[in-house]
């Protein structure tokens, strides 16, 4: 299924779906706040660690840049649960969508094949009598 999902994504078969615009700028507006708090959360680190390596003496300092730190980490944390949730409304949706719509899922060179062998079998099978009309003729 998750093949299918990004094959549908890569090939734009859902450019102008009304339903699946919000859910995709939604996912990818949690994309970019997950990175941006991961980078806040790293600056935070190397600030916070800095200053404990220097031998900060000011102990309000060092609260701050831990609390900023915390602060920081936990927005991190939210952003992640949020991008989570965005991305499994949209991969959810997508499934439904799959089940229900008629979207060529396969690639034609496949679908082509198949029927060639479909044709070379009912060739083979109209020049070969099965063993039902083998009985019959006895």
């Amino acid at each position: 299924m998750k093949k299918k999902i990004e094959a549908l994504l890569r090939d734009g078969h859902l450019a102008g779906n009304a339903e699946f615009a919000p859910l995709n700028k939604a996912q990818q507006s949690a994309k970019k706040a997950l990175e941006r708090a991961k980078k806040e959360k790293t600056e935070a680190k190397q600030a916070y660690r800095e200053a404990l390596g220097n031998g900060e003496k000011d102990h309000d300092r060092l609260l701050e840049l831990l609390t900023a730190f915390r602060q920081a980490q936990y927005m991190h944390r939210y952003q992640r649960a949020g991008h989570r949730l965005a991305k499994h409304r949209l991969h959810r949706w997508l499934e439904t969508w799959l089940k229900t719509a008629e979207v060529p899922h396969e690639p034609k060179k496949a679908a082509a094949t198949r029927s060639k062998t479909k044709k070379r079998e009912t060739a083979v099978s109209a020049a070969n009598p099965t063993e039902k009309s083998a009985k019959k003729a006895q």
